[in-house]
């Protein structure tokens, strides 16, 4: 009699006595193999759930010029964990729901640079920020383009 070859599973040709013990052989090969088809994918499961507790999301604006009495204003979806703007020569960041953030900024000309913290608004799932010394500084210079990267939480767990 010929078998198959991955489980050596019965394969009958019309010469064969055909046996109950063969019928029940390849049943019990064939629940092991998905028992053992199951387990491995529960464990699989286990380790992709271990692999983040976040969901990223990537946007973008662009920049009015607006600064000093126009606040910046980005909406999300939802509050985030934490979010970064990235501009021209700019960086700010800040925990979704706190009232300052850590902004960087290095300067066109010079090869100096400085850090601040900026005072954050929220109303719902919108931040607005301030800054009087130039649209910049507020991650709104005309024309730029600003990069908005907010981290979701997914699993219930800060």
């Amino acid at each position: 009699m010929k078998q198959t070859s991955n489980y050596q599973l019965n394969q009958w040709e019309k010469t064969d006595r055909i046996l109950m013990e063969d019928f029940n052989g390849d049943n019990a090969k064939v629940d092991a193999a998905l028992k053992a088809q199951a387990s491995d994918m529960a464990s699989l499961a286990a380790e992709v759930a271990k692999c983040g507790n976040c969901r990223v999301v990537m946007s973008t604006y662009t920049g009015t010029g607006a600064y000093n009495d126009t606040s910046t204003t980005v909406s999300f979806s939802e509050m985030p964990l934490v979010f970064m703007i990235v501009g021209p020569l700019a960086l700010l960041m800040a925990r979704g729901g706190d009232t300052t953030s850590f902004t960087a900024f290095k300067s066109a000309t010079a090869s100096n640079s400085f850090v601040s913290d900026e005072d954050l608004t929220w109303t719902g799932n919108t931040v607005s920020f301030l800054n009087s010394v130039h649209a910049r500084y507020q991650m709104n210079e005309k024309g730029c383009i600003y990069w908005v990267l907010a981290l979701y939480k997914t699993d219930g767990t800060d």
